[in-house]
This record gives structure tokens, C-alpha cells and sequence, in this order.
């Protein structure tokens, strides 16, 4: 029979029940006046004779019993996993460091002197990399900055809060992204006036004496942001130069083509 486990408060203790139960366990009776044995959580079996904590916790771990299912484990330090089978420190560090456990029971590492990271994974670029110390050797053997949040750029060599344009700058730590307080109480991702300010293939351009943006709208467009079309007087004017454009080039073709011929037929006839 597996584990039987009884509520007192259904179950009377019966002094009469002569059957031995171990480890603790107490003779009861059940509905039909049958002995059974009342067993405390690590043990069950007829008698409370199987003890669930036996060699269960590995590497020197303590037993927990449990009211229900399996019991757990209280792992020594450096060792962690449902039967404390597993070490704390297996294959964490990289690159050669050190594994160590601390008091918590977790593990960090001391790095080479050409790695960092929590696991020495990444390699220490001082002279390649402009704002980081960081970086990553591809298989390849190419090499890629980690780059800290406020930086970007292929060596890191860009400044995110150039964008915000002599206004207060917030770097998100989690995700890098910037939120700009800009000087003229706008809050944004940039400052910068010419961003996303002329429409239509519109070139911006800040005006160095008012500080303020001014487009250069293509052919078909108008307005102080390349918002509307242009009026019709410009497209005509533009298509009448593309149809002169076009005809004075075969006026000419024709002219010269009658010339020659007139010439040839005067020569025949004067040949006569």
C-alpha cells in the first residue's frame, strides 16, 4: 500500500489499536474499525516505514517534508536544483574566469584582465571602441562595441543627446531610447527644428540668423512646408519650356533635311 495520510478530525485515536507504526506514526482506526497508521509527512507505507527524505537532497542538502507531492530541498551553498544536483557555478563564467558563490547562494565571476560582464563575456575594447570598454569577437573575428545606453553607432561614437539640441536629456537605461525636455517646452524623442518639418522630398534647412527652419521645396511643390501643390501658373510655365525645349530642336532637323534636298535637285537639273 502507498502513503496514507489521516485528518484527526475525522479519525479518533484509539489506545485499544495495537499496531506498531514508526517514525512517529500513530495507530488509528478508520470508518470500519480498520488499524491504520497515521503518518507524519516525510514517511508513508503501512507502518510510516518509508522515510521520503532518504538520500533524496544530494551534496550535503537538508530534506523538507511536505503534507503533499514530493518534499524539497534546502540546498548547501553551491549547489542548487530540486535534489541540489547541480552546481551553482557550472559553466556560468566565460572567457576563463572565476566562478564564485556568494552568501545568497549566487554565482559571479573575476573576469581576466581583457574581459568584464556579470559573465566575463565580453572582451575589454579600450582602444577601439569611443565611449565603451566593451565589446563582442565575432567567429568571424570582427568586432562589435557594447555600447552603454546614451551611445550608438558602429564604434559607439554617437551621442543620443545630440538630439535634444541644448535641451535637458533622458536616457531610458532599460531600452536606450531618449526623451528630450527641449527649450521651448516641448517634449519629444529630438529637438532638432529641421526633423520631420518639410513634406514632399522638402530639404530643411535652419536659417543661422533666427535659429528657425526653412524648406527648399522641389518643382511640383509650394508653401512654407512643401505642404501644397504648386499653382498652375509654374506647371505651365514648366511644360511650356519643356514643349519649347522639344520643338526648336526639330524645327531646326526639318529646316536642314529641306535645305539638302533643295540643294540635290538643283544640282540634277543644272547637270541637264
Amino acid at each position: 500500500n502507498g502513503a496514507e495520510v489521516y485528518n484527526l478530525d475525522y479519525f479518533i485515536l484509539d489506545h485499544s489499536c495495537r499496531l506498531t507504526c514508526e517514525n512517529g506514526g500513530r495507530c488509528i482506526r478508520n470508518e470500519k474499525g480498520d488499524p491504520r497508521c497515521l503518518c507524519w509527512p516525510n514517511y508513508s507505507g503501512e507502518r510510516c516505514e518509508i522515510n521520503h527524505c532518504t538520500n533524496y537532497c544530494l551534496n550535503g542538502g537538508t530534506c523538507i517534508g511536505s503534507d503533499v507531492g514530493k518534499p524539497a530541498c534546502h540546498c548547501a551553498i553551491g549547489f542548487t536544483g530540486p535534489n541540489c544536483g547541480l552546481q551553482v557555478c557550472e559553466d556560468f563564467c566565460q572567457n576563463d574566469g572565476v566562478c564564485k558563490v556568494s552568501a545568497g547562494n549566487q554565482p559571479y565571476c573575476h573576469c581576466p584582465p581583457d574581459y568584464t560582464g556579470d559573465r566575463c563575456q565580453h572582451y575589454i575594447c579600450r582602444h577601439y571602441c569611443a565611449n565603451s570598454d566593451s565589446c563582442t569577437l565575432a567567429n568571424d573575428g570582427s568586432i562589435h562595441c557594447v555600447c552603454p545606453p546614451r551611445f550608438e553607432g558602429p564604434k559607439c561614437e554617437l551621442d543620443k543627446c545630440v538630439r535634444c539640441h541644448r535641451g535637458q536629456c533622458i536616457i531610458d537605461e532599460d531600452t536606450g531610447d531618449v526623451i528630450c525636455n527641449c527649450t521651448n517646452g516641448r517634449i519629444a524623442s529630438s529637438c532638432q527644428l529641421c526633423d520631420s518639418y518639410c513634406y514632399n522630398g522638402g530639404t530643411c534647412q535652419l536659417d543661422s540668423d533666427t535659429n528657425t527652419p526653412v524648406c527648399m521645396c522641389s518643382a511640383n511643390w509650394s508653401g512654407t512646408q512643401c505642404e501644397r501643390p504648386a499653382p498652375k501658373s509654374s506647371k505651365s510655365d514648366n511644360t511650356s519650356a519643356r514643349s519649347i525645349a522639344i520643338i526648336v530642336p526639330l524645327v531646326l532637323l526639318v529646316t536642314l533635311i529641306t535645305t539638302l534636298v533643295i540643294g540635290v535637285l538643283l544640282c540634277k537639273r543644272k547637270r541637264r
